[in-house]
């Protein structure tokens, strides 16, 4: 599975895809930092700069004492000069497992895959959209319920 970074692309996009959610790995850091595609194309990198708002108060050997340690602060965006290919994605799916999958909003699952191809950071192509999975028996039905997914016991059978 790996880090990744995330995208938030206000680019029109098409067949109603999600603006928001998306994650990539061709930045250069997939350390979950944060980047928006413009409308223009334009691929913009947050600039953060990290905090301590620790407890200072805290036991020594708390959890309370290192939450916060890194807390991100913004202070503005910065032009990226990408050049290549960058692969972005998304779904609904908010788990998967032997009794089935959850999704974000109780509809079947949907995945998202796009490539944006810039030439020194200007963009010129995207492609991609919804793919489809409706050869899948694991994806082609509905979502479980939430109960039926963390059922302990035999998975279900997916229907044939």
């Amino acid at each position: 599975m790996g880090m990744f970074d995330n995208i938030v692309c206000r680019y029109p996009l098409p067949d109603g895809a999600p603006t928001a959610g998306y994650q990539t790995k061709d930045t250069d850091r997939q350390a979950l930092e944060r980047y928006t595609i413009e409308a223009d194309g334009q691929l913009l990198h947050e600039v953060v700069e990290y905090e301590d708002r620790s407890d200072p108060t805290a036991p020594p050997d708390s959890i309370q004492r290192l939450a916060g340690m890194m807390t991100p602060v913004h202070k503005g965006w910065e032009v990226v000069p990408f050049h290549g290919a960058l692969n972005f994605y998304t779904s609904n799916v908010s788990g998967s497992g032997p009794n089935g999958y959850l999704t974000d909003d109780d509809k079947r699952a949907e995945f998202w895959d796009f490539t944006a191809l810039y030439d020194h950071g200007k963009l010129l192509k995207m492609e991609g959209g919804r793919e489809d999975k409706s050869d899948d028996p694991f994806w082609n039905r509905d979502p479980c319920s939430r109960e039926e997914f963390w059922k302990v016991g035999p998975p279900q059978e997916a229907p044939q």
